[in-house]
């Protein structure tokens, strides 16, 4: 654990002071993981709106790493949906981040959390003791 990281929630009305710094990594993110229904776009819209929520790991000014999550309610239970997770040196903070997202989910009374997840990052997770539930497929569009 590095001390001299800070983990932050970046309201809606803060997504425009640190969008310079996120926006490389929310585009590595989606270019890794999501399909093609998500992009820059429809993310920051999301984040400028409230419908995802932004969490920062910064070192000082700088931004390491971003995570975004969604609290979806399903007919029988609450769960924190992370939508994407991009940063750098992870070995910083990874820790840090999965818990302060496990705290959040208890806070928050969900029934579980559940990731959206690229191959690489599916694979640390496990390792820390995450369960793989399903593979996201997508179809090919032959319609444009």
């Amino acid at each position: 654990m590095d001390s001299g990281l800070e983990i932050h929630h970046i309201p809606p009305g803060g997504v425009s002071f640190v969008w310079e710094q996120i926006e490389p990594l929310i585009e590595s993110a989606l270019k890794r993981a999501q399909g093609d229904s998500s992009t820059v776009d429809t993310v920051k819209i999301g984040l400028l709106s409230g419908f995802i929520t932004l969490w920062g790991v910064f070192d000082g000014e700088d931004i390491l790493a971003i995570l975004g999550h969604r609290l979806v309610h399903n007919p029988g239970n609450k769960v924190l949906f992370l939508d994407f997770l991009a940063g750098k040196e992870m070995e910083r903070w990874i820790d840090q981040l999965e818990n302060r997202i496990l705290v959040h989910g208890d806070l928050l009374g969900v029934d579980c959390i559940e990731s959206s997840s690229r191959l690489g990052m599916a694979e640390v997770l496990k390792k820390r003791g995450w369960k793989k539930k399903a593979v996201i497929m997508e179809a090919p569009r032959t319609n444009g």
